[in-house]
């Protein structure tokens, strides 16, 4: 698999491609319908034969980025309760 830099430049952010979405090389394709064509069990052939379009390496940086995202949210989650949580919970009387 390539760097980061090089996966993701396959899914850039397009601000004016459908609604803010994560789209892939700019095209009207959304990350999350890649996502959902390889959740629901397409393999990649059947999404390339629909999607003439999109390479291989398009799939792959869709799965690439949705795995970034996934650590992001854990990351903050684990931040927020390392942190912050403490100190808020601090503030409710114990009972």
């Amino acid at each position: 698999m390539g760097s980061g830099k090089q996966m993701f430049s396959r899914s850039p952010w397009r601000e004016r491609i459908l609604r803010h979405t994560q789209c892939v090389r700019g095209l009207r394709i959304r990350v999350s319908d890649i996502l959902d064509f390889v959740a629901a069990g397409a393999s990649y052939e059947e999404v390339l034969a629909d999607y003439p379009f999109l390479e291989r390496e398009d799939l792959l940086a869709a799965i690439g980025y949705a795995a970034r995202q996934a650590d992001q949210i854990v990351f903050a989650i684990k931040f927020l309760i390392d942190n912050q949580l403490p100190a808020a919970l601090s503030r409710f009387p114990s009972r």
